[in-house]
């Protein structure tokens, strides 16, 4: 069985660890590992920057994610975006995500202030992409920017 809840500054180390092996799938010489375990610690702390879910299975976690409000004047609500989605690879088309995605769903549906779930994927990811539409998600028109100091 999947356990999802909202992840405790107890949480940290474990979260910090599944946000570090996210980040080395994705081979990025830029990885900052001090910086990114501050950023996970900070959020952690602070909900207003974001909260982390765990999904853990007998007791064990397993995977987790950010979730980040957006106010959207067009929905006169906010937009939670689901980033950093890691589940761990042995554990990986067992249901874990969905049972993250469904319990951020029942959030939803418990507030009238949240309106949309939604998230980012690369376009060439088409495991993901097909999950998503599983899911119920729709694909939106939108190229994302960026830019970082």
């Amino acid at each position: 069985m999947i356990t999802v809840r909202k992840a405790t500054e107890q949480d940290a180390s474990v979260v910090i660890g599944l946000m570090t092996a996210m980040e080395r799938e994705d081979p990025n010489p830029d990885l900052d590992v001090a910086l990114l375990q501050r950023g996970v610690s900070s959020a952690l702390s602070d909900p207003t920057k974001g909260e982390y879910w765990v999904a853990e299975v007998d007791k064990e976690v397993v995977g987790a994610l950010l979730t980040v409000s957006q106010w959207r004047p067009r929905l006169n609500g906010f937009a939670m975006w689901i980033h950093d989605a890691y589940v761990k690879p042995d554990m990986r088309r067992q249901g874990v995500f969905t049972a993250m995605f469904k319990a951020l769903q029942d959030q939803v549906t418990q507030t009238n202030t949240v309106k949309s779930l939604r998230l980012h994927t690369n376009e060439e990811n088409e495991a993901a992409r097909r999950l998503y539409e599983s899911l119920g998600m729709e694909k939106a028109d939108a190229l994302f920017y960026s830019w970082s100091k």
